[in-house]
């Protein structure tokens, strides 16, 4: 069963907001035990979508 949790983040800028995302990735790869490459291609999906549903 999958769960949807929404996280607000404040950011400066953009940069600021990948370095967040990518601290908040991290963080939940050590908690689920993941791989450091599956959490960096975890953050990268998750930025392509965004910058995808920005434009």
């Amino acid at each position: 069963r999958r769960h949807r949790y929404c996280i607000q983040i404040t950011v400066e800028n953009e940069f600021d907001l990948v370095e967040r995302l990518s601290d908040l990735y991290s963080n939940a790869a050590k908690f689920y035990s993941l791989s450091d490459e599956l959490a960096a291609s975890l953050v990268q999906g998750f930025l392509a979508e965004t910058l995808i549903s920005r434009s």
